[in-house]
């Protein structure tokens, strides 16, 4: 495989720089783990506001969840200036989508 960089998630300050090149995001991390990809969204909006970023962002969080998306977009928001979050609500979005597994439930033991 080639044409793809890997970084550790606490690198944020790399992770923003490249979703602020992003056409789209998608993160699929567990529910509990939005929170900390909001602080990587987060810093990545400034960056794009800084940069006079004007293409829109999508940011989808591919969880097993209803309203992923929408809770990824309250967390980021939460994190946000005031003029940083004027900028997000102009130009990110964050589209909700239904991930969901079908999982066949095991045989009891009997034993």
């Amino acid at each position: 495989m080639s044409g793809y960089r890997v970084y550790h998630s606490l690198d944020r300050q790399a992770v923003a720089q490249e979703i602020a090149q992003a056409a789209l995001v998608l993160t699929a991390v567990f529910d509990d783990n939005l929170p900390d990809v909001a602080e990587t969204l987060a810093l990545a909006i400034s960056i794009c506001r800084a940069r006079g970023r004007k293409t829109p962002l999508n940011c989808i969080a591919c969880e097993n969840m209803m309203d992923s998306s929408s809770t990824l977009g309250r967390h980021v928001r939460s994190r946000l200036d005031a003029a940083d979050l004027a900028y997000a609500e102009q130009y990110f979005g964050f589209p909700d989508c239904m991930i969901s597994r079908i999982v066949p439930r095991p045989e009891p033991d009997l034993w």
